[in-house]
């Protein structure tokens, strides 16, 4: 188990805070993380940077998109070791 220095707690019922610090383990084992919250994201910190964002609010679509472009339950920035973002997100280029 990793140690977070936050209780274990689930965020979400289909995310685990415990699973989301496990996928880190091997690039932050030595690293303590934190945990941002707010009302639309939960950002996992590691000791100087983001690690990740999960963004647990309803997202509404472009404007011009379909409504089937409504999201939520997603994680958006993911920062390799090295602080390069490894995700995309470009909901607003999308042609609907």
């Amino acid at each position: 188990m990793i140690e977070t220095g936050l209780e274990s707690s689930v965020v979400n019922p289909r995310l685990p805070l415990s699973a989301l610090s496990c996928l880190f383990s091997c690039c932050l084992a030595a690293a303590p993380l934190s945990l941002q919250e707010d009302a639309d994201t939960i950002t996992i910190m590691g000791p100087s940077a983001p690690v990740l964002t999960y963004h647990k609010a309803e997202m509404p679509p472009p404007e011009g998109a379909t409504e089937l472009y409504r999201r939520s339950g997603f994680i958006h920035p993911l920062h390799a070791p090295n602080g390069d973002v490894v995700t995309s997100f470009k909901m607003a280029q999308m042609k609907c």
